[in-house]
């Protein structure tokens, strides 16, 4: 069978509204200066893909709705509800709506974060 679509021109592929923008991850770590702030990176429907710099611990806090941590690099350690994992380079965990969690990493690590654009946070005394 003979397609009849001709294929996209390198034209098309920079100018056409269809084409998605592409996202420079390691651009945009290169530019997070604070610990723990998740800068946004896109937004996807009623949620967002964030940025993140950790190093030393970010409070015991939970979430109204689910979040995911994906880490790019270095080790991430996460506690929820009192299991503790470790997170290496490409490695994700979903932590559900509701769980408590404190993060923590002893080296500069870098996550990307999928969540509700409006999460509300809660934050517990250790």
């Amino acid at each position: 069978m003979v397609s009849s679509h001709a294929p996209l021109s390198a034209k098309c592929e920079t100018e056409c509204d269809i084409m998605p923008n592409i996202i420079r991850v390691e651009k945009r770590k290169n530019k997070l200066k604070k610990l723990f702030f998740k800068m946004p990176i896109a937004r996807v429907d009623n949620h967002y893909l964030g940025l993140a710099r950790f190093k030393g611990q970010y409070k015991l806090h939970n979430h109204k709705s689910d979040e995911l941590v994906y880490v790019l690099d270095g080790t991430l350690i996460i506690k929820v509800n009192n299991r503790k994992y470790t997170l290496e380079a490409g490695e994700a965990i979903l932590i559900k709506k509701g769980e408590k969690h404190v993060s923590m990493s002893e080296e500069e690590t870098h996550v990307l974060i999928f969540e509700s654009q409006k999460i509300k946070i809660n934050f517990f005394e250790d």
